[in-house]
């Protein structure tokens, strides 16, 4: 069973969207919008963990805090 989080800020919904991590902005301004998948060899790679994974995209949940923010 799956425990919901409420949200940090207001502390009463349901914690159902999250922040980037690393601004959004930042990761298109580096690398465009769309899918990353035609950069070959400049795909972005996230590191956490010790874990590597290759981004696809700016949107990409990889980069986002887990979800502690209602909408």
């Amino acid at each position: 069973m799956k425990i919901s989080r409420l949200c940090w800020i207001c502390n009463i919904n349901i914690a159902d969207t999250a922040e980037h991590a690393l601004k959004k902005t930042d990761i298109v301004r580096a690398y465009g919008k769309g899918s990353y998948h035609n950069l070959g060899e400049k795909q972005p790679i996230h590191f956490k963990n010790g874990k590597q994974t290759k981004l696809q995209g700016a949107n990409s949940d990889v980069i986002k805090n887990p979800k502690d923010l209602c909408k």
